[in-house]
């Protein structure tokens, strides 16, 4: 799949509210993804093709450090790449604003999600049992960047 990589707009939101809805239980509210389009703070790209946003993400970046709090592609785009650029776009653009480390949560049984963090150099720093509504276990990977 051949999609562009770029910076999100506030217009969007729509798209991205989308698609947190398919990807995330529970999901992020619409205000409060607009606030993070909003905030300088917060990084927010998507990945586009064809005028159809098929994935984003989103890292917190605060002084040296960053933590990214979502990355999401639709199932019908997976296994093409898309998510790799985006996390690659994150890291670069945390490292620009001062980041010198970026840290992430995980769950423990999203295999496909923990090898493309550890392909991109991440590493298992701690874990939080238990930690989601489900009972499943938080992985906390972090990189250096």
């Amino acid at each position: 799949m051949d999609a562009t990589i770029r910076v999100a707009i506030a217009a969007d939101l729509t798209a991205i509210v989308e698609l947190e809805r398919a990807a995330f239980d529970p999901a992020w509210s619409q205000v409060a993804l607009a606030n993070a389009l909003a905030d300088e703070r917060t990084v927010v790209v998507v990945a586009e093709a064809d005028g159809v946003v098929s994935g984003y993400g989103t890292a917190w970046c605060i002084g040296d450090e960053a933590e990214l709090t979502r990355l999401a592609v639709y199932e019908r785009v997976r296994r093409h790449g898309v998510g790799a650029r985006l996390l690659a776009t994150l890291l670069e653009a945390c490292a620009k604003l001062g980041a010198a480390r970026v840290f992430l949560e995980v769950r423990s049984g999203n295999v496909a999600a923990l090898r493309l963090y550890e392909s991109a150099g991440f590493r298992q720093i701690g874990l939080r049992k238990r930690y989601y509504a489900n009972g499943e276990n938080a992985v906390v990977l972090s990189v250096d960047l």
